[in-house]
């Protein structure tokens, strides 16, 4: 009887190890080089907002396009005001506020 040859599938397997260590290593260097950089111009462009409306005291934690921003004040309307402004800045995906209101964060 004649000997069948089945295609081995090891060359599609190879390329599709090759592909996925293309892809990982591509991120990898993504946020090791680049990440930090935009997050630095992210961070600039949030501080720069805040001192042209005199509101210097509020703290900015960014991850990334996501931004977390605490500090006091004594009214409602002005951490609705900070929320707001950080939100319309070009780059910001989300604005989370740990901003307290007379003893009362506000989300």
């Amino acid at each position: 009887m004649p000997e069948t040859h089945t295609p081995s599938k090891s060359p599609f397997i190879l390329l599709l190890l090759l592909g996925f260590l293309a892809i990982a290593t591509s991120v990898a260097i993504s946020n090791y080089f680049i990440r930090p950089g935009l997050e630095a111009e992210l961070k600039q462009r949030i501080t720069s907002t805040l001192e042209k409306q005199r509101l210097e005291k509020v703290s900015v934690i960014i991850s990334g396009r996501d931004v977390i921003i605490g500090g006091n004040t004594d009214d409602k309307l002005q951490a609705s005001i900070i929320k707001k402004a950080i939100e319309k800045i070009e780059g910001v995906r989300h604005v989370e506020s740990k901003i307290v209101v007379n003893n009362q964060t506000i989300e």
